[in-house]
């Protein structure tokens, strides 16, 4: 993919204006110069416009105009003298796939009695081979889904970047996340997998009412009332997962947010220390939270072995009718039997009646051979096995007590740090302080919810579990039973494997990127040779998809004490893979970034997941080649020494088409790096005293 065209109408402080952007394999650098305030960020995110609208208040600093209109125009729509509607445009001029397409979005604004208010409409036509465009789709649906085949939005966040989110990407933004997790499904054909997911639930439906009808004509109740409740419990798996997907989602917005104010609240010295404060408590209760998990999983693994505890009276009562029924030793039935069938007995005596009674009676108590020494022996190592049991679970219980009581203590500590927050404070720490209360209580709410919910799926799950085994014990002799129950089996292990492989794909999709993101760390930063390492976190719920980094010699050492404490093999006995106990130490020892160090941290992020999604396929591979540009806004003010210099060099290997914006002094010690690259350079200059920039193509 490859960007060609922009045209803008009244954008922003661009009022008609238009760049192309000639890029070839040798010369992939577009390069835009402007000065600060001249229109770079404008320019930047006008792509994220046009593509799939944008909120212009997540732009720092701009929230006085959160509208894509220019802002001399809107000031005359809040003129009541003044013109009654002006529009704005954007029109992107992209190749994929031996096509062009041409993508427009123009909003309307007007004035109503309730202020200013408008409305968007987008058009998207192709141009072929021979130079034919086609008619313009208007529907907005249906020109998302055409661009999502193209250009996802989520890959927008790992594929555009200005300088305040490369200060943020490592520290409290969600970007990284999102990205990464959009990367993947896009990669690994997530909508190809979903729409066979789709087909097979929908012929799943087919067959089971088949299976319930035929049921009903056999006159198999059983069978028939298995499968309404297979039926039942499938849709409510369905509703259950798909509410927690959206629980789920909600709780990462939450999250961000929390970061958000958590970040606004450092800027103001009156709460600076105390939300420096709050986030080592809230870090703290993190990790007691994560150890609470820990030793709560090993609590029930233990658990397993738990009957021994109740035990006893049995193994009393077995006791006993051992000594009760003291058996003579090679006493068996057969023998008794044996003695039965003859008319006298072994002593030379007649077998009397009340004799005989007495044997018979004896048969229902003998085993098949004599197994009573067998029973003690196991009966004495199950209660010696028992009190290892009972100390093991005393200490696990104990453990759990121990982490609930500090979790409680941190959490008193949080309450006061929060209080003090707000305290004479000005009246926007007040506001942030309010907000940040009202998150923390959905997010609580949330995660309660989570939880039960996914006891919820789990406790389903093995109750459509234990009806497919009895699906298959009551699916009787009829033909036509056994047919329809043969297709519905099949279809059940379809859908096993489609999620299987689609979850497999994702691991080693991820797992890939973190083997890239540190290959390109090693090219990109000079930290790399002082030990500091980049990680894409990979199972942790929580945290899983975001870009953290830490020191290997604290990963070792960190290592090393938990070898020796045994919190590994604690981790292990909970059947911890050692991926998992890799990421499980890393979690413990991350550090924390300098704005230079954060910016290197988005570029080596950036590759990476450009490389990845750049990377050759198999032919037989459900995984697919994009290849998309990479828009980037002064990547290299604030770095310095070998971290400029080897960023800068590498900036053309990134992928196909590198947009870079920068100010001729941001640009002035890298020129030798990236001129080379150069395919095309426009400059945008700013009108003295108007919110408005120029565009001059070349230099």
């Amino acid at each position: 993919m490859k960007f060609l065209r922009i045209k803008y109408k009244n954008y922003r402080c661009f009022i008609d204006a238009e760049l192309s952007f000639k890029t070839d394999e040798k010369k992939n650098i577009a390069l835009i110069v402007a000065p600060n305030g001249g229109g770079k960020t404008e320019m930047l995110f006008s792509f994220w416009w046009v593509l799939y609208n944008f909120n212009f208040k997540d732009l720092k600093g701009k929230e006085d105009t959160p509208y894509a209109l220019n802002s001399a125009l809107y000031r005359k729509l809040e003129d009541p003298q003044q013109t009654q509607k002006f529009d704005c445009s954007v029109e992107l001029q992209f190749e994929y796939n031996d096509l062009i397409y041409i993508m427009k979005r123009i909003e309307v604004f007007y004035k109503t009695k309730n202020g200013i208010e408008s409305e968007q409409t987008v058009e998207l036509s192709t141009i072929n081979e021979h130079g034919e465009r086609s008619l313009p789709e208007r529907d907005k649906e249906i020109v998302e889904k055409r661009l999502t085949d193209i250009i996802p939005k989520s890959i927008l966040y790992g594929i555009i970047f200005d300088g305040e989110r490369m200060k943020q990407l490592s520290s409290v933004d969600e970007v990284s996340k999102t990205a990464v997790e959009g990367v993947i499904k896009h990669i690994t054909n997530e909508e190809l997998f979903e729409l066979c997911r789709t087909e097979f639930l929908d012929l799943n439906n087919k067959v089971s009412k088949e299976l319930r009808r035929v049921a009903k004509k056999s006159k198999n109740s059983n069978l028939e009332t298995v499968v309404y409740k297979l039926e039942r419990f499938g849709s409510e798996l369905n509703v259950d997962e798909t509410t927690l997907k959206a629980k789920k989602e909600r709780l990462e917005i939450v999250k961000s947010e929390l970061l958000e104010i958590s970040s606004e609240l450092k800027r103001h010295e009156s709460s600076k220390v105390y939300e420096e404060r709050r986030i080592e408590y809230k870090k703290s209760l993190d990790d007691k939270n994560k150890d609470l998990d820990n030793v709560t999983d090993e609590f029930y693994k233990n658990l397993y072995e738990g009957y021994l505890l109740i035990s006893k009276c049995l193994f009393e009562d077995i006791l006993n009718s051992l000594e009760y029924n003291d058996i003579p030793f090679g006493l068996t039935v057969e023998a008794v039997k044996s003695i039965l069938a003859r008319p006298t007995c072994i002593c030379g005596h007649n077998i009397d009646d009340e004799s005989r009674k007495k044997m018979e009676a004896l048969l229902e108590t003998l085993p098949p051979d004599n197994i009573s020494s067998t029973i003690r022996e196991m009966l004495r190592q199950n209660e010696m096995h028992s009190d290892e049991v009972k100390d093991v679970l005393k200490a696990s219980f104990n453990s759990i007590e121990k982490t609930q009581k500090e979790i409680e203590q941190i959490k008193k500590e949080l309450a006061y740090v929060s209080s003090q927050i707000s305290e004479d404070a000005p009246e926007i720490i007040k506001d942030l302080e309010r907000r940040n209360k009202e998150l923390v209580i959905e997010e609580d709410a949330l995660n309660k919810n989570i939880i039960e919910l996914e006891n919820n799926i789990r406790w389903t799950k093995n109750r459509i579990e234990q009806l497919q085994k009895d699906k298959e014990s009551c699916k009787g002799n009829d033909a036509e039973v056994r047919f329809f129950n043969a297709k519905y089996n099949y279809i059940q292990k379809c859908l096993k494997s489609l999620n299987e492989i689609d979850e497999f794909n994702k691991k080693i999709s991820l797992e890939n990127i973190n083997s890239k993101i540190n290959e390109a760390y090693s090219q990109m930063s000079e930290d790399h040779a002082y030990g500091r390492r980049l990680y894409i976190v990979q199972y942790d719920p929580v945290q899983k998809y975001r870009l953290v980094s830490y020191y290997q010699s604290n990963y070792e050492e960190m290592l090393k004490n938990f070898t020796n404490d045994g919190t590994i093999k604690s981790l292990e006995m909970i059947d911890k893979t050692d991926s998992e106990i890799k990421e499980y130490i890393i979690l413990k020892v991350l550090e924390s970034n300098s704005t230079g160090q954060s910016k290197i941290n988005t570029l080596t992020f950036a590759k990476a997941i450009l490389d990845y999604s750049n990377e050759i396929r198999d032919v037989d591979s459900t995984e697919i080649t994009k290849n998309y540009p990479f828009l980037i806004d002064s990547p290299f003010t604030e770095l310095t020494d070998d971290n400029l210099m080897r960023s800068s060099a590498n900036l053309h290997n990134f992928t196909g088409q590198v947009i870079l914006m920068s100010s001729e002094e941001g640009l002035a010690s890298v020129k030798d790096s990236i001129i080379p690259y150069v395919g095309c350079e426009n400059h945008l200059v700013k009108v003295e005293n108007e919110s408005l920039s120029i565009v001059k193509e070349g230099q």
